[in-house]
């Protein structure tokens, strides 16, 4: 399934508003996808044990105010968001967390973090070459990847398994390494 007997598992949430998916964030109405929550698990993948965790909320610079539509879509209150760390500060903590293992992540996360990189003008030095689509392992196994979500992927193997609530960045790195699980319990 993996290369490496230990990896990361990854997931972001970040600032939106009703209409933005389809829209494609408006930046001319100053819809901007700035990262909220970066949440992670180290796992390994030869025993598929949760080793280590990573759950950081962060302040937006440009919308602090978060909009109803992603509070009640991923739980995260204006208070917890007022009384955190900026961007730079939680990114740096979370390179020097992930060491070198390999990053995985269902979809477009990095390209998020890049936008955040130049949306603040960060300098953070990532090594682009860690971060995988973890999509690649779920299609590998014959899952249909674009009728699921990194919070919801464990449903494909049984529709029944409790989940953690989706849409929160952790709780959606947890739910990943689940459906890892089931795919080695198939195998």
């Amino acid at each position: 399934m993996f290369e490496d007997s230990q990896v990361i598992i990854w997931d972001t949430e970040y600032t939106s508003w009703p209409g933005c998916k389809e829209n494609g964030w408006d930046n001319e109405k100053g819809q901007y996808r700035e990262i909220i929550q970066i949440g992670a698990v180290k796992f390994d993948t030869e025993n598929l044990k949760v080793l280590d965790s990573f759950d950081r909320a962060i302040r937006p610079q440009i919308n602090p105010e978060l909009s109803e539509y992603i509070k009640d879509l991923t739980g995260l209150s204006q208070q917890r968001i007022d009384n955190v760390d900026s961007f730079e500060s939680v990114m740096k903590a979370f390179i020097d967390w992930s060491q070198d293992f390999t990053l995985y992540s269902y979809g477009n996360d990095l390209d998020v973090v890049k936008r955040n990189i130049e949306l603040y003008d960060s300098d953070l030095g990532l090594s682009e070459s860690r971060f995988k689509d973890i999509r690649k392992v779920f299609r590998s196994n014959g899952v249909p990847v674009d009728e699921w979500n990194s919070g919801d992927i464990a449903h494909y193997f049984d529709p029944k398994k409790e989940l953690l609530p989706q849409h929160d960045a952790y709780n959606d790195a947890m739910n990943m390494t689940e459906a890892l699980k089931m795919i080695r319990e198939q195998s």
